[in-house]
């Protein structure tokens, strides 16, 4: 049962990097300059299309970190809280065990 799961751990590894090594490939590929119109604003930015996507793909995966750790962090806070609970809880009962 471990062997399988280490094999899917690999497999999933192995997936993964190749999926970056094609979209690192992708993205160096594309080297034509695109202009970006901020329409509103009156500025015009010219840039590469690997660099945009780039800049995509860091902005995507900082999103995440941040909405993941969020719920990381308010996991840790309502484990220190539980824990916490049971300490009480542990003291209450060893006074009225000794009450009895």
């Amino acid at each position: 049962m471990n062997y399988i799961k280490k094999f899917f751990n690999f497999l999933r590894n192995l997936i993964l990097f190749s999926l970056l090594i094609i979209l690192v490939i992708f993205m160096v590929s594309n080297r034509q300059t695109i202009d970006i119109d901020f329409s509103p604003l009156p500025f015009t930015a010219s840039t590469r299309i690997f660099t945009l996507m780039l800049s995509c793909f860091l902005l995507g995966v900082l999103l995440t970190i941040l909405i993941l750790s969020q719920k990381f962090v308010k996991n840790i806070f309502n484990n220190y809280r539980n824990q916490n609970k049971i300490k009480k809880l542990q003291k209450q009962i060893s006074l009225q065990q000794e009450q009895i």
